[in-house]
C-alpha cells in the first residue's frame, strides 16, 4: 500500500518489520533508527532496557560508549558523582579525587572544599586544615579537659585529676575539644592547698597570661605543640621576679619554714635551671646566692643559702635592729631572683624564664601571694626533649628588661605553681571563664 510507512525503502511497510525489529516498541523498526554505540547490532535503548548495558546516569548512552573512569574504581565517573561515592566540590564533573588537589586528610575531598564547606577549619588562614597542622598529642603529664559555659566555674581535687603525681605544678589553658590550644582572653584561677597533717592553710591565684591572637584562633602559629610565652602566641614571662619581704629563718621558731615555690620556663622537663638571687637585708646591704633545680622544686629559704638565716642577718650583716618596727628580735629582708642558665644533656639556654612564689608559715597558718615582676623574657610550656623549644636552639633566650607585662587579667592560659596531693593535703583548683562564649580548658599537671 503506497499509504503505508516503509522506512528503509525496501518494498515491505514498517508494519510488517516491527513484529521481528521493534525492541523500544516505537513503532519504528529498530534497523532504520539505529543508535549503536557499541556496534553490537542491537539498539543502544534496547541494550539498556534489556540490561545489557548499563546507564548509571539514565542518559540513554549505555555507560560503555561513554567511560571515562579517572579513578579506576571501574565505575563511570559521572555514576560515582551521582552516586555520592565521589565528590566534586567545584562542580567541573571530574570527581574530586582525580584532580590532585591536595588532600592532607585523606577523605578524597580536596583541602580547598574542606574549608570552604567549614568541613575543616583554617583558622590561621593558610590554606591547609588545621587538623592537618596540629596533632601534638597530650605531651608530658597528665591531661585532662572540661567544658566551660560562658560565666561558668569550675573546681576539682587535685588528687582526683592527676593522682599519680604527689606534688607539683599545673597549668590550664583554652583549646578546642580535639586539645588544639585557641585564644580565650576570658579565664581566672587560684588553688586552695588545706594542709591537714601540718594544720595550715593558703590560697594563691593563679598567673595569667594573655593571648594577642584574635579570639578564638589557634594560638600555636609555629606548630611546634607547645605554648609559647614569646608575646606572639601568649604574654611574655618575668624578667625578674621580686619578693617584697621575707622574715629570717631559723629552724624551730614560731616565724620559719618559708618555702620558696620554682617553675622552670625554659627548656622544659630535662633542663635544670641555675636562679640567681640579691638578698637584701633590712639595711640595704646585698648578698648573692643561687641555686639549681630541674622543671619544679619546693625549697626551703635555708636549703637555698643560710642567707636567709635569722642568726647570719643578725650577727654577721650590718642589720638595721630597729628595722622591724614592735620586734628587736625579728629580722626581714627581699631579694630579687632571676633565671641564670638552663642545661640539658644536649643543650644550654642562657637567660631561661622562671616563675614562683614565696610560701611563709607560722603559728599554724599559711600566707602566699604572687611575686612582683620586673621586664619580660621568653618562656615555653611545656617541652620534653634535651634540645627544649625550637625557639632556644640558638642557646640565648630572649629578654626585654623594660617590657612590663601586666599580669593580673583575665587570659588564655593560667599557671599554677603548686598542687600538693600528698596524703592528709587537700589541693582545689579552680577556673573561671569570665568570657561571653564557652571554651574548652585543657588542664595539664606535672610533677613527681
Amino acid at each position: 500500500d503506497d499509504c503505508e510507512e516503509d522506512c528503509d525503502g525496501d518494498g515491505i511497510p514498517n508494519d510488517c518489520e516491527i513484529p521481528n525489529d521493534d525492541c523500544n516498541a516505537d513503532g519504528v523498526p529498530d534497523h532504520c533508527q539505529m543508535i549503536d554505540c557499541n556496534g553490537n547490532g542491537v539498539l543502544d535503548i534496547c541494550d539498556i532496557n534489556s540490561g545489557t548495558s548499563d546507564d548509571c546516569d539514565e542518559n540513554r548512552i549505555p555507560d560503555e560508549c561513554e567511560w571515562v573512569d579517572c579513578n579506576g574504581n571501574e565505575i563511570l565517573d559521572v555514576c560515582d558523582l551521582a552516586s555520592g561515592s565521589s565528590g566534586d566540590c567545584n562542580e567541573n564533573g571530574v570527581p574530586d579525587e582525580c584532580e590532585g588537589l591536595p588532600d592532607c586528610n585523606g577523605n578524597r575531598v580536596p583541602d580547598s572544599c574542606d574549608i570552604e564547606d567549614g568541613t575543616s577549619d583554617d583558622l590561621n588562614n593558610d590554606g591547609i586544615p588545621d587538623e592537618c597542622q596540629h596533632d601534638c598529642g597530650e605531651g608530658p603529664g597528665v591531661t585532662r579537659y572540661e567544658v566551660l559555659t560562658p560565666g561558668d566555674t569550675f573546681s576539682v581535687l587535685t588528687s582526683d585529676h592527676s593522682p599519680d603525681y604527689t606534688e607539683g605544678f599545673a597549668f590550664v589553658n583554652a583549646s578546642t575539644k580535639q586539645g588544639d590550644a585557641v585564644s580565650h582572653n576570658g579565664l581566672i584561677g587560684a588553688i586552695v592547698i588545706l594542709n591537714g597533717v601540718e594544720s595550715f592553710d593558703y590560697q594563691v591565684n593563679a598567673a595569667s597570661f594573655l593571648s594577642p591572637v584574635d579570639a578564638g584562633a589557634y594560638t600555636d602559629l609555629d606548630f611546634d605543640c607547645h605554648l609559647d610565652l614569646n608575646g606572639v602566641e601568649y604574654g611574655m614571662a618575668p624578667n625578674e621576679l621580686l619578693v617584697p619581704r621575707f622574715m629570717g629563718q631559723s629552724r624551730g621558731q614560731a616565724i620559719s619554714g618559708a618555702s620558696l615555690i620554682l617553675v622552670g620556663l625554659s627548656g622544659g622537663t630535662e633542663f635544670d635551671t641555675n636562679v640567681e638571687f640579691l638578698v637584701y637585708n633590712d639595711n640595704e646591704e646585698a648578698f648573692s646566692t643561687e641555686f639549681t633545680f630541674r622543671s619544679w622544686e619546693k625549697v626551703s629559704l635555708l636549703d637555698i643559702s643560710g642567707i636567709f638565716n635569722q642568726d647570719f642577718l643578725r650577727d654577721f650583716t650590718g642589720h638595721d635592729p630597729a628595722e622591724v618596727m614592735g620586734s628587736r628580735d625579728l629580722e626581714a629582708g627581699w631579694f630579687r631572683m632571676t633565671g641564670r642558665v638552663a642545661n640539658s644533656a644536649d643543650a644550654s639556654i642562657q637567660d631561661p624564664a622562671v616563675y614562683g612564689f614565696l610560701l611563709e608559715r607560722g603559728g599554724g597558718a599559711g600566707a602566699a601571694d604572687l611575686p612582683f615582676e620586673n621586664g619580660s623574657r621568653v618562656g615555653h610550656l611545656l617541652p620534653d626533649s634535651p634540645s627544649g623549644d625550637n625557639e632556644e636552639s640558638s642557646g640565648w633566650n630572649g629578654t626585654a628588661p623594660s617590657e612590663q607585662v601586666h599580669r593580673r587579667t583575665p587570659g588564655s592560659l593560667l599557671l599554677y605553681p603548686e598542687f600538693d596531693n600528698h596524703a592528709g593535703v587537700i589541693s582545689i583548683l579552680t577556673v573561671t571563664n569570665t568570657g561571653d562564649a564557652g571554651v574548652t580548658a585543657r588542664f595539664v599537671y606535672y610533677g613527681r
